[in-house]
């Protein structure tokens, strides 16, 4: 197969046998194409000497011989047993306790659910009001044709729910206080208009919404451009069309990037590590259009 062009704006940085580009600082993308690095290669700062956290001492901690209380990478999870009944997970930074059914948070440890009277069973339930300005590159409009939606998650129960749209740009909701990740959907088709093409991106980690805020989202979109061809021939023939889609393998965000029907294609996404994939779109008889539904190509850091 012909290879796809890459002289594009932003940078887009090819995973190649012998190289762990797409396998990020932190190496929390899971693309297959991560697994292709040079054998050795660190994931850190670079720093070969894995001893010593550089202070120079010789010590893998804060200079006392302990590893444990003096290094900024300890695990918050690591004395916590959520009393027996649970799961201690890290959101934001600390420590929370997933606990098992039956069974409520409090605090780090995991209570059973208590007996209660049938016949005065009431609730109260919390709320704090979230209010903001949700934009693609920062620019309000009022089309929604050109529109997209931001959601809360919370990744402990995994409460996925609307927080905003990006038409009229300002919004108010209210939400349960806690802990969220906060995610990008696209919600119609664009056509020209800069709107990442993204169905399930994250654009925010661990906010803190357990008081009433205010919280601007600004959804930063790059433009990618290039051609699409099948054995380098670009055609019109959409009985002949076949399809190229990007996959986060983190967040699972698959969407369209381009198809062969006219070879050149501009597309707005979201930064981000990807997995490029391959997909036919109809039934090509003698045209020379590989038949594969789900073939996996290459993949690329975009920013």
């Amino acid at each position: 197969m012909t290879p796809r062009r890459t002289d594009v704006l932003p940078v887009l940085l090819l995973c190649t046998l012998g190289a762990s580009a797409c396998g990020g600082d932190d190496g929390a993308n899971t693309s297959q194409f991560a697994s292709l690095g040079e054998a050795g290669f660190e994931s850190g700062d670079g720093d070969s000497d894995t001893g010593d956290s550089g202070d120079g001492d010789g010590d893998p901690g804060d200079g006392d011989g302990d590893p444990g209380d003096g290094d900024g990478d300890s695990d918050p999870c690591a004395d916590v047993d959520c009393s027996g009944h649970g799961d201690c997970v890290v959101v934001a930074g600390e420590a929370t306790c997933a606990c098992d059914p039956g069974y409520l948070p409090d605090a780090l440890e995991c209570i059973a659910c208590p007996f209660v009277d049938p016949q005065d069973l009431d609730f109260v339930i919390p709320s704090v009001s979230v209010n903001g300005e949700a934009t693609i590159t920062g620019v309000p409009h009022n089309d929604y044709d050109h529109d997209a939606v931001i959601y809360l998650v919370d990744t402990v129960t995994q409460d996925r729910f609307f927080l905003a749209d990006t038409v009229g740009a300002s919004y108010t909701t209210h939400v349960i206080p806690g802990i969220y990740d906060v995610y990008y959907d696209r919600d119609s088709d664009f056509g020209d208009f800069p709107v990442p093409a993204n169905n399930n991106a994250k654009l925010m980690t661990g906010v803190d919404l357990t008081q009433s805020t205010s919280l601007d989202i600004v959804v930063n979109g790059v433009s990618v451009s290039g051609e699409a061809s099948i054995t380098g021939v670009p055609h019109n023939d959409y009985d002949h069309d076949a399809v190229i889609y990007l996959v986060d393998t983190v967040t699972q965000d698959r969407f369209f990037l381009a198809d062969t029907v006219g070879a050149s294609y501009t597309t707005h996404v979201i930064p981000g590590i990807y997995d490029v994939y391959y997909d036919r779109d109809s039934d090509f008889g003698d045209f020379p259009v590989p038949a594969n539904n789900n073939a996996a190509l290459m993949c690329v850091q975009i920013r």
